[in-house]
């Protein structure tokens, strides 16, 4: 069976999250054409069709692992997202309020694949002196 570069780049995505089962196919798929629109936005067109998913002319491996990386990216801001939103439970007998560590980690995380992609995205750009791009 011949697996799709769009599919790919979901299948890349997925190994660099714990648990993509979790997440809903329709929000996953979603993040990847967010994530090709980001990167047409910064580097260049991939001629990519929404409609039937597909890239016209192909894309290399690195253009696909840096769009999974963008992915991930969407995933920390929900996950940061998520763990602000986190109710303390503060009771007479009870108190589960130590999400400070977990909003720690999640952020941190999402600092430094904030600064991956841009790197990532950087280095795919042509280079000013008319070189060959690394995309």
């Amino acid at each position: 069976m011949c697996v799709s570069e769009f599919e790919q780049i979901i299948e890349i995505f997925e190994t660099k999250y714990v648990d993509a089962s979790t997440l809903p196919k329709e929000l996953i798929s979603l993040w990847a054409k967010l994530a090709i629109a980001d990167y047409e936005r910064e580097v260049s067109s991939l001629n990519f069709d929404v409609q039937n998913e597909v890239f016209k002319n192909g894309i290399s491996l690195t253009t696909m692992d840096v769009i999974a990386n963008i992915m991930k990216l969407y995933y920390l801001e929900r996950e940061f997202d998520r763990q602000n939103k986190k109710i303390n439970i503060v009771g007479k007998d009870l108190s589960l309020n130590d999400t400070s560590n977990a909003k720690k980690m999640t952020l941190a995380e999402l600092e430094y694949f904030k600064s991956k992609v841009n790197l990532l995205l950087d280095q795919a750009k042509m280079p000013a002196y008319g070189g060959e791009s690394n995309g």
